[in-house]
């Protein structure tokens, strides 16, 4: 197995969906509130010659359910194929992004430095759960509906692995908070999002720095993150933070219709 997919596992597992269904080494996750929540993650066999076969059962199972069906697709070249034929089958790119990895290791002294300044008005839950006080927060910064709502709350009880939020708040008041999945010795960062009028002040900064420093306190040694290209705030947040490296790209393709609302098949 590639690097590249391990990591990609990582990602699938940390997923917040209410419902995953794997078809031949194709698992989709379906019922979440983002798009890597549910789109479908091609991490085995993307070179089978029942690769058509297996498209139409996914694009079945999803159409059935009325989701549209969305690949997640790393740029290398075992994913050569799978794209090809998505293509040929009316699957265009919605979006690019691309992965970014922070080793711990050797940081300590870099992160501790600025530990007292960015973990004041810091607060780590070690456990969210759906209906906590950290959800309703985050759902009113993020403005999330009352059926992502319900939706959020139910995927994030099924998900397996620890999840964690950080809080900042100034004051009394609430600045900003991001939520964090941990994997072993693996911590991937689903979400940081800063009050309207606190933006551009420096205050996501500060969340980062203090996730990677809890983490580095608590035997982490990995901080991997996924980014969308087209966002300049995340890219400075992240992009241009030399504590972070690119891993690799990747890009979503969804099946389009056409313009009487149908979905194109061949």
């Amino acid at each position: 197995m590639l690097n590249n997919e391990i990591y990609e596992e990582y990602f699938l597992n940390a997923s917040i969906s209410t419902f995953n269904i794997n078809i031949g080494g194709f698992v989709s996750k379906y019922w979440g509130i983002d798009i890597s929540s549910n789109c479908i993650f091609p991490i085995y066999e993307k070179n089978d010659p029942q690769i058509d076969k297996k498209i139409s059962e996914i694009e079945n199972f999803l159409l059935e359910k009325d989701i549209v069906p969305i690949y997640r697709i790393v740029y290398q070249d075992n994913y050569q194929k799978l794209d090809r034929v998505l293509f040929n089958k009316h699957y265009e790119k919605v979006a690019n992004n691309i992965v970014l990895a922070c080793p711990l290791q050797g940081k300590k002294n870099e992160l501790f430095k600025f530990a007292d300044f960015n973990e004041s008005g810091i607060y780590i839950d070690t456990e969210i759960t759906g209906g906590d006080g950290f959800l309703e927060d985050y759902f009113y910064l993020r403005k999330i509906s009352k059926n992502d709502q319900i939706i959020f709350n139910t995927a994030i009880d099924i998900c397996p692995l620890k999840k964690y939020s950080a809080s900042l708040l100034e004051e009394g008041h609430l600045i900003g908070q991001a939520y964090f999945i941990r994997q072993g010795d693996v911590v991937i960062i689903k979400d940081i999002v800063i009050s309207t009028k606190y933006r551009g002040l420096g205050y996501s900064s500060k969340i980062l720095y203090s996730i990677l420093t809890y983490c580095l306190k608590n035997g982490a040694e990995l901080v991997i993150a996924e980014i969308p290209t087209d966002n300049e705030n995340v890219m400075n947040l992240f992009g241009n933070n030399l504590m972070f490296f690119k891993l690799y790209d990747i890009f979503y393709r969804q099946l389009i219709k056409n313009t009487k609302g149908r979905f194109i098949f061949d």
